[in-house]
């Protein structure tokens, strides 16, 4: 029987096998760039519908406070307002007290401001101007009524929601989109 070699020298061969094989073949990485290339063309579209879904959240939230403004000022019997900084790119609830308006007391209707890449575009009422920066505001009626309002939100990407106040339900209907009230009141008929 022929000795296989010393134990240093089995061990030597191995040190050499693990060596060689401790690194990675052409191709083995090859694969794993081209399977990284695939799953990279799969999310990265995805993360442009993240801003969208971010646009949508806050046009909600706005959606709720504008509806909670409405529903305060009836069961309070005061007067209530949303006030709009298109500079700060804020809003927030106001009560009236008296003559003038102060911030509502409850934290879910103090000062937010939106993120950096979302802006609320331009605010209309009928019968006053067209506001793209200043301050302006909804107001809400104790009996009943919010002032009808557009309120167009939009991010750095061109994707934009706007929001319409129902005068008499205190509703917000939020459509896709820039809209005019001319285009919602002809998208009613």
């Amino acid at each position: 029987m022929k000795p296989e070699g010393s134990i240093s020298e089995r061990a030597s061969a191995q040190k050499l096998a693990s060596k060689k094989r401790a690194g990675f073949t052409l191709l083995e990485l090859l694969v794993v760039l081209t399977i990284i290339g695939f799953l990279s063309l799969l999310i990265v579209p995805r993360l442009g519908s993240l801003g969208l879904a971010q646009l949508r959240s806050e046009a909600r939230r706005l959606r709720a406070v504008i509806q909670a403004g409405y529903e305060l000022s009836v069961v309070e019997k005061r007067g209530y307002r949303l006030a709009l900084d298109l500079d700060e790119q804020c809003y927030w609830l106001e009560v009236q007290s008296e003559a003038d308006y102060q911030p509502a007391e409850n934290q879910l209707f103090s000062k937010h401001c939106l993120r950096e890449s979302l802006s609320i575009r331009e605010f209309e009422a009928p019968g006053r101007r067209l506001s793209d920066s200043g301050k302006d505001y909804i107001y809400f009626s104790p009996f009943g009524y919010v002032e009808p309002g557009r309120i167009y939100l939009a991010d750095n990407s061109g994707n934009g929601f706007t929001l319409f106040t129902v005068p008499a339900t205190g509703q917000v209907e939020i459509l896709e989109g820039r809209w005019d009230f001319k285009d919602y009141e002809e998208r009613e008929k």
